[in-house]
């Protein structure tokens, strides 16, 4: 049996159409299941624990901050005019 050319592009054409029904079928039929089950699930409200805030610590001094800056007379570099734009010299 030998078939033409036209029959084997219409039959392979349909059975892509076919397979596309099937997957958009099949697709529809499983959502519809997932999304009933996600209705009837129960879903536990969570549970809030107020914390206590320390009482602040009285007398406490502020921290001296030391600032080290090493970069005393670095060559230049191709970003250095870039740099001092933004206060980094």
């Amino acid at each position: 049996m030998t078939l033409s050319k036209r029959t084997l592009a219409f039959s392979a054409g349909f059975s892509i159409v076919l397979a596309a029904a099937w997957g958009a079928g099949l697709g529809y039929l499983f959502g519809a299941i997932a999304e009933n089950n996600a209705r009837y699930r129960v879903v536990e409200q969570p549970v809030y624990i107020q914390q206590t805030t320390p009482a602040p610590v009285v007398g406490a001094q502020p921290q001296n901050i030391t600032i080290i800056n090493n970069y005393y007379n670095t060559p230049a570099t191709p970003m250095s005019a870039a740099n001092g734009l933004f206060g980094r010299n």
